[in-house]
This record gives C-alpha cells, structure tokens and sequence, in this order.
C-alpha cells in the first residue's frame, strides 16, 4: 500500500511532502492555503499562549481550537515514520483545562474491565467495557501509558469505540495529552476500507503532539509575537 508521511497526516497543512526545515530557509508558518497565512495568530489558553494557523472555535462552552502549523517549521520532528495503510483523520485539538477539569477521569468507561493491552510492542493500562451483543470483543476502552523513569514517550492516553464493529464499519481511537493547562487530542476513525494500522502507532502520536505543542508554544516569546501578529487573550 501506498506509504503516508506521518507528519503530513498529523499536521493537515500542507497537501503535498515537505523538506525538513534544516533544506530550507525562510519556511512560512502557515501553508498559504490557511486562512491566516502566512504568519499565523497567537491564542492565549490558560496560562499559555500558542501560535496557529486557525482563528479559534466560535460559540464553544470551552476555548479551543485546531492546531494547524506547516510541519515544515519543525526541525528533527520525531515522526518519520511510514504507516502502510490510508485513513481519515481530524487534526489537533486544543481545549483549554476550564477550573482544572481532570479529562482522563471522565473518560473512564463504568465498570471497565481492567487489564493490559499492547499496541505497537507498548503496553498499555486497559479499561474496557463489553457489549453483550458482541460477546467478549471489547465496544471501548480507555487505554494509558503511564512513562518510566528517563522515558521518550509522555505520559499519554487513548479513548477507543467500535472494536466489536470494526470490520465493515468504523473503529474511533482518539490520543490524548494533558498538562496543566490544556488538552491536546488528535482522533483517528478507520475499518474494513482503511485499515487499522494506526493503533500501533499510538506513542509516536504522542511523541508528535508533544512536540507540535512545544513548537507552537510561543509564551516565552510573546513580545516578540506581539511586534507582527495578533495576540487574542
């Protein structure tokens, strides 16, 4: 199958391979079919002030938006790898931590089944309830990775729906990063059609919205920011 560049699918900016930024000079931002290209805006969430390509969502009960950068900008990312199957995806979520709301907690399944699942060779803390109707293959989860000491991959989790349907129809795995702050989540939908080879790719994702988060995280730099860009507190 037709291998995808995972930085192009994280990222959503630009429709076609880009060059890491070390083969270029004067890299835009913004791919110039965003909105607000070529420079971008500066949201402020929380504490946090980051820099994006979309202005952000109107009429939410939480600020949030899409995170949107031209991957091109992000020297050595980690993801260089090929996954061998095509699927639909929805770009990084931003949602600010309204008065400190824990997202894991309340993403847990009543009465899970608890256990350990691997994904990709990386066990996983699994929290999965079943549907009567498909017997033992589980309906969801919540699935966490919880890092040893000197660990690569961040403190993470995934929400999972549609193990039992998967075949014909569509599983959802939706991966999670939580800071004080924010929450920054990037869902996956696949099935018969697509694959489901993205489940074994759940820690490189976090690796990559961590430092998409780190990239685009410009609170140190912001009177710098101010001096051509729009700051929306």
């Amino acid at each position: 199958m037709k291998h995808v560049n995972i930085l192009v699918l994280l990222l959503s900016a630009v429709g076609y391979l880009v060059e890491p930024a070390s083969a270029e000079e004067n890299i835009p931002y913004c791919d110039p079919s965003e909105k607000l290209a070529p420079h971008g805006i500066v949201l402020k969430l929380g504490d946090g002030y980051y820099r994006s390509c979309r202005p952000p969502e109107k009429n939410t009960e939480r600020h949030r938006f899409l995170l949107r950068l031209n991957p091109a900008t992000i020297p050595d990312m980690i993801s260089r790898h090929k996954l061998v199957s095509r699927y639909k995806f929805v770009d990084i979520i931003i949602t600010e931590r309204v008065d400190g709301i824990d997202h894991l907690n309340s993403a847990f399944p009543l009465n899970p089944i608890e256990g350990t699942r691997v994904f990709g060779g990386v066990p996983y803390e699994s929290h999965e309830y079943v549907n009567k109707k498909s017997g033992d293959m589980p309906a969801g989860g919540v699935y966490i990775y919880r890092p040893s000491e000197n660990d690569d991959i961040p403190f993470h989790w995934v929400r999972c729906s549609g193990w039992e349907r998967a075949k014909g129809r569509a599983l959802f795995c939706t991966v999670y990063i939580q800071n004080d702050d924010i929450v920054a989540s990037l869902t996956f939908i696949s099935g018969e059609v697509h694959g489901t080879a993205f489940v074994d790719h759940f820690a490189a994702f976090a690796k990559d919205i961590e430092r998409v988060i780190e990239a685009a995280d410009v609170a140190d730099r912001l009177d710098e920011m101010k001096t051509f860009l729009d700051v929306v507190e």
